[in-house]
């Protein structure tokens, strides 16, 4: 960074022109190289000659095959890229001071803006201050848009009752109350201070000293700024604000020049490397993990084999994959318990070297998270481990070190299925969960027997869109008004993404099994995200209708039917998918884990028929997810991550698993960060615990029924 004296300022026209001819004057801020890729570690299993199946579900694009995406949603258009480049207005219009101090019709901002959006305009005021109880605004664009612009301006004044028909209001604005003194004064210093920070967003004017100036070389060659900074690189204009510095991008040089006062320039090329930061954090290779663990270390299976797994059955099979595919996805299940190489001290400890490797993982990805600028969740679910790509056997049997073996090749790919994946006891899981009081308490302190669990609707729209998908997640609660006396649903959550091409899911960020060959069942630890978080005000009127035309059908949400949506929705919009959710909620005892059991049913919408899509129903399964609604919290700062800065929660262990408090427990042992992720396993395993006693009770109750003569279907 350049400093200059203050009796040897510079203006910015004078150091371009010498930049020019001599060459860049400093190397400014050296930046590494955040998206270099590395080569993959030596120590990992060779892939095998052997033939392998290949019909499962395709793996999810890693990094290098994703896009570059924008940190920005809405970018410059024409005419305000005009304005940046100091151009002067086509026209000009003027605006009562009472409208835009106070305007608050639309949520993009003032009125005459959104106006201004809609003909595809830019509209703007250099005035501090009004002259007679109005202010001056320009215009820029395409001449006819600007007229157009101009016009739909004028009416607005007309009919919010400031034009020359004074009293020709019209029903579609609101009275417009006259500000306070006391208020009034407040609003324009608001305005001034505005004006002052927008003046940062154009081009640096060229006879203006400025005390420094200082260089950020952009360190990215896979990407150029215009790509994931827009046009004028207008995602940089928060800091340019907050800063008061200009930023320019000299294409010639690969650089970003910054000028302002010493401090406030340090403070913009600061913002400026955590930026590349932010951008690194959203091409890392998502985590993925096949780890094996023994709740029973003395029963050590010889064999492994694949089971074929039964996928849900819905109400279009002709719709789903083939056959063979259906055939490809098997679970891996441990057989042929004798004597084994592998000792009892041998599996305790592969047991915790993989418990370890989980839980560094798990901080080493949250550690690159601190960067990402998007909505984050991450959750624990037991469910079923398959097998999708995986090396053929005769028989499809594997000796247990073949198997251990495979599962650390690169070609191996598995998934853990969303519902627990034995249909006889999810059915039975609930009353399980019910009877369990050593185990869960109710979640609300109002609510002490846990048979009277109310349980929250949640509804998940995916809508087709060429540019990624959109996402919309709605939960609703179940509330008692004591005026009526009567109960009614209130929205407790709404939450629009945008999802990657391509994708119809959320993007993986860390996909970790943590399998037990003994029953098929793996705990799956995710961290999911979505870059773009959208603001409902900016989607467009269908998908803003749709959202605001959403409700929960009371009779339908309650009595549960088997096959019957519980919202009322468009069914003409373009959806390609919807998921309706019924979860019941507990908190493990002396901690804060949520233990949410959810009976789910999925709806895929196909080519629409003379504008009907067809559609295919999944049966309702039962999931069982595991979570701390304090991990929401802390990521939640990540969808409010402004552009070149951190979030700022700590990815220690001690942060996102914590001892357990309350009677009963150990003391909090500060020495012991790592105390609090052992009993989350301990709380885990009584969990699987309840899963195996649930399926040896119905294994009992069939055998019972057949000794009798009867079976049961």
């Amino acid at each position: 960074m350049e400093n200059y004296d203050r009796n040897k300022a510079r203006t910015w026209g004078a150091f371009h022109n010498d930049e020019q001819q001599q060459g860049p004057t400093s190397s400014g801020w050296q930046v590494g190289e955040p998206l270099r890729r590395r080569d993959p570690p030596n120590n990992l299993p060779r892939a095998s000659q052997r033939k392998w199946n290949t019909k499962g579900r395709a793996r999810q694009a890693d990094a290098q095959d994703r896009q570059a995406v924008r940190l920005i949603e809405h970018c410059d258009n024409d005419a305000e890229a005009r304005w940046r480049a100091n151009q002067p207005p086509a026209d000009s219009v003027r605006i009562p001071d009472e409208l835009v101090l106070r305007d608050k019709t639309d949520a993009f901002g003032k009125y005459h803006e959104t106006l201004a959006r809609q003909h595809g305009t830019y509209i703007h005021s250099d005035h501090a201050r009004g002259q007679g109880g109005s202010r001056s605004f320009g215009i820029w664009g395409e001449q006819d848009a600007v007229v157009a612009t101009k016009g739909a301006i004028a009416h607005w004044i007309e009919e919010s009752g400031y034009g020359s028909k004074k009293s020709a209001r019209s029903a579609h604005f609101s009275k417009v109350v006259s500000l306070t003194p006391k208020l009034r004064e407040r609003a324009e210093r608001a305005w001034e201070r505005e004006v002052r920070k927008q003046r940062f967003r154009r081009h640096p004017p060229m006879d203006v000293p400025f005390g420094a100036i200082g260089s950020f070389h952009w360190p990215m060659k896979e990407y150029r700024p215009e790509e994931i900074l827009g046009a004028s690189h207008e995602a940089f204009d928060p800091i340019r604000m907050d800063c008061s510095c200009y930023i320019v991008f000299i294409a010639a040089l690969s650089l970003f020049r910054v000028m302002g006062k010493q401090t406030e320039v340090k403070a913009s090329l600061q913002r400026i490397r955590q930026t590349c930061f932010q951008i690194a954090a959203r091409q890392c290779n998502p985590v993925r993990l096949y780890l094996l663990h023994w709740p029973d270390a003395e029963q050590i299976p010889l064999f492994v084999y694949l089971k074929t797994y039964d996928a849900p059955a819905t109400s279009s099979p002709e719709l789903l994959e083939d056959a063979t595919d259906k055939k490809s996805r098997k679970a891996p299940r441990g057989d042929g318990y004798g004597h084994h190489d592998k000792t009892l001290q041998g599996a305790q400890k592969q047991t915790r070297s993989s418990v370890e490797h989980l839980r560094n993982t798990i901080l080493a990805t949250l550690a690159r998270l601190h960067y990402y600028r998007g909505h984050v969740q991450m959750r624990i679910r037991l469910a079923t481990f398959l097998a999708n790509q995986y090396m053929e056997t005769q028989d499809d049997v594997y000796d247990l070190d073949e198997y251990e073996t495979m599962l650390q090749m690169s070609q191996f790919t598995g998934e853990v299925t969303q519902e627990l994946g034995d249909k006889a006891t999810e059915q039975v899981w609930l009353p399980a969960l019910q009877d369990a009081t050593d185990l869960v308490t109710p979640s609300e302190a109002t609510v002490h027997d846990l048979t009277s669990v109310k349980p929250v609707y949640a509804v998940a729209f995916v809508f087709s869109d060429s540019a990624g998908d959109y996402r919309l997640t709605v939960e609703w609660h179940e509330a008692y008004d004591e005026t009526t006396d009567k109960t009614y649903f209130e929205i407790f959550s709404k939450k629009w993404t945008r999802l990657e091409r391509d994708t119809s899911a959320l993007t993986s960020l860390l996909d970790i099994a943590l399998c037990d060959l003994s029953t098929s069942s793996a705990w799956q630890f995710d961290i999911l995200a979505s870059s773009q978080v959208i603001d409902e005000t900016k989607l467009s009127p269908q998908l803003l209708a749709f959202s605001l035309n959403l409700a929960i059908d009371p009779d339908a949400a309650t009595k549960t039917r088997r096959n019957e949506t519980f919202v009322r929705f468009n069914p003409f919009a373009n959806l390609t998918s919807f998921q309706q959710r019924t979860s019941y909620q507990y908190t493990l005892f002396n901690s804060d884990y949520t233990l949410e059991l959810s009976r789910f049913q999925d709806r895929t919408y196909h080519s629409r028929d003379k504008g009907f899509p067809t559609t295919t129903v999944s049966e309702p399964r039962w999931s069982l997810t595991v979570f701390r609604k304090a991990w929401d919290a802390m990521l939640a700062g990540n969808e409010r991550l402004p552009v070149g800065e951190r979030a700022d929660w700590l990815h220690d262990v001690a942060t996102w698993f914590p001892q357990d408090i309350g009677p009963g427990s150990t003391e909090v042992d500060e020495k012991r960060p790592g105390q609090g992720w052992m009993q989350l396993l301990e709380k885990l395993g009584r969990v699987e615990g309840i899963a195996r006693e649930v399926k040896e009770k119905i294994e009992e109750e069939e055998e019972d029924d057949l000794i009798g003569g009867m079976t049961v279907g």
